[in-house]
């Protein structure tokens, strides 16, 4: 998505064609800055987490208490509120998964 926000204060300027006048100078127009604005990823509770993940609530917060899933508390000391991203949650699924087998090797039928 991009949006186009402000103007440039570049040096880069254009006259107005036709626009010269007895009253001095051309006029000069600026060129729009273009920005790149990447969407924010929303945080999402446990239960959507838990859901995403296909674990039960109540292990994912286990889980995010003991610091082995990304997780991010909201309260004070005793960390009872959590947000989790989804982002980090599929990154963190995908790197759990063992891939090392190979089935071919492991199938009886020679």
């Amino acid at each position: 998505m991009k949006a186009v926000i402000g103007v440039s204060s570049s040096p880069e300027t254009r006259a107005v064609p036709g626009a010269a006048s007895r009253f001095g100078p051309p006029p000069v127009t600026r060129e729009p800055t273009v920005i790149s604005v990447e969407p924010v990823e929303p945080f999402i509770d446990a239960s959507e987490a838990a859901a995403f993940i296909k674990l039960h609530r109540k292990t994912l917060l286990r889980l995010a208490r003991e610091g082995s899933i990304p997780a991010h508390p909201l309260t004070g000391n005793r960390r009872r509120i959590w947000r989790f991203l989804r982002s980090e949650l599929d990154a963190w699924a995908r790197s759990k998964v063992n891939s090392g087998c190979d089935r071919c090797q492991n199938s009886r039928s020679k």
